[in-house]
């Protein structure tokens, strides 16, 4: 019978997912099979939909809250350890949901998943779920988005890596984090681009962002002058994970502003995506030309969220946009 194991080893054979989406599954079916092997005596690869329809009345419902309250604990010296969350957002449930319906689905025969009713029970137990917080987020309105001159004298205000940094989430639409984790081996000099993993089954694996002329001099004169010669990130650190975290950026960030007299009110590091976004449909690219240069967001996503796409194939570049005469 199906266990996690072999579940995750067609999956792979399947070459359908992408490895993040994999190892998520992976972990959250072994969270899924200690709660069987606890509170049913029964491993995953024995469980039927029934099974499931108590997992999910006994521990997915009773997990949800309006708001998932988190808890920082810290040793006996007072030092952080981590943080704890009794609650359980929308979003999580479903993908416990999502993957323990995957996993039966693999693992019943069309038969069986029709004597077990299969399709009825998920149907009901996803109408209980509340409406998906994905949702809620897509359904505000158009994030907010900088005026020139803000981020001109945010600009002036930064350092020199912090100004780099801006420039490139501003030039490229890119999210901190993707910045924040650029690799010294994937910047091109010589095509002016940086390559990017797309975790996407319809994109390939690799996607060269083009960079503006200007802001990829910048960028060489800092790996030159501040990259070490065994530094893995251009943005390294000596943390765990190795670059900056988003929350020291962030921080920069509203740090930066204060400096340059900039008032953020509901606008922080991410709204630079969603300002580079907005410039670069002003120019009268498409939802689908962004789509396609690699930002990870669908055209569904960004009619929700945004009021703009970007081009990659007409070469022009956020920062050439912020050059522009207004009109």
């Amino acid at each position: 019978m199906t266990d996690v194991h072999e579940y995750v080893e067609v999956k792979k054979a399947d070459n359908e997912l992408a490895d993040d989406t994999l190892r998520t599954r992976e972990n959250y079916l072994n969270k899924i099979d200690r709660w069987f092997n606890k509170n049913l005596d029964k491993q995953i690869e024995d469980i039927t939909v029934e099974d499931t329809v108590k997992f999910f009345e006994h521990y997915l419902k009773p997990k949800w809250r309006k708001d998932t309250e988190k808890k920082i604990i810290r040793d006996e010296k007072g030092q952080f350890k981590k943080v704890e969350t009794e609650g359980m957002t929308t979003d999580t449930a479903r993908i416990y949901l999502n993957t323990i319906e995957s996993f039966l689905d693999e693992k019943l025969g069309i038969l069986e998943r029709e004597e077990q009713k299969f399709n009825k029970y998920f149907k009901q137990m996803k109408d209980e779920l509340p409406d998906s917080d994905y949702n809620k987020k897509m359904a505000q309105e158009t994030p907010s988005v900088f005026e020139r001159d803000e981020l001109e004298q945010i600009m002036e205000a930064a350092d020199f890596k912090y100004e780099l940094i801006y420039k490139l989430m501003l030039d490229s639409g890119r999210r901190p984090k993707e910045v924040a984790s650029i690799k010294v081996d994937e910047v091109d000099f010589e095509e002016n681009a940086i390559r990017y993993d797309i975790l996407k089954k319809s994109l390939p694996t690799k996607r060269q962002i083009f960079i503006d002329d200007n802001l990829m001099d910048m960028l060489k004169r800092y790996i030159m002058e501040e990259v070490d010669d065994n530094d893995e990130y251009v943005f390294a650190t000596r943390s765990k994970q190795g670059f900056l975290t988003t929350s020291s950026m962030n921080k920069a960030f509203r740090r930066h502003a204060e400096a340059a007299g900039v008032d953020l009110g509901d606008k922080s590091l991410k709204n630079l995506r969603h300002t580079y976004v907005t410039f670069r449909r002003k120019a009268g690219d498409t939802f689908a030309s962004i789509s396609q240069a690699g930002t990870q967001n669908t055209v569904q996503v960004m009619e929700k969220s945004y009021s703009g796409g970007a081009t990659q194939e007409e070469s022009r570049s956020g920062m050439g946009m912020l050059e522009d005469d207004e009109s």
